[in-house]
């Protein structure tokens, strides 16, 4: 997986990753800090002939109405994935993309 990303806006999170590999899967790891897991969108999208993981959230400053979010894409081979599955914890996003 390579990671694309970029962030010109000062309303967008941060998010450094990490990629870790395991047997049978891989484990990228998102700064998410303040997104809910409800506000979290993980798909993988076909463009021309490859595809990508993406990884999108969005929060809401309740004070001040401004919107703050995140957004990874990973290409992936699609024909090798069998599940992904994600969960937040601390701040911390982790999806798993099983093989």
């Amino acid at each position: 997986m390579i990671p694309t990303f970029a962030n010109n806006n000062p309303n967008i999170i941060p998010t450094p990753n990490s990629i870790v590999k395991g047997e049978g899967k891989d484990t990228i790891i998102i700064n998410a800090l303040g997104v809910a897991q409800e506000d979290i969108k993980v798909e993988i999208k076909p463009v021309d002939d490859r595809a990508y993981l993406y990884i999108q959230g969005e929060t809401k400053n309740s004070i001040t109405n401004t919107k703050y979010s995140f957004s990874n894409r990973f290409s992936i081979n699609k024909i090798k994935v069998k599940e992904i599955n994600y969960s937040s914890e601390n701040g911390l996003l982790y999806v798993d993309v099983i093989y």
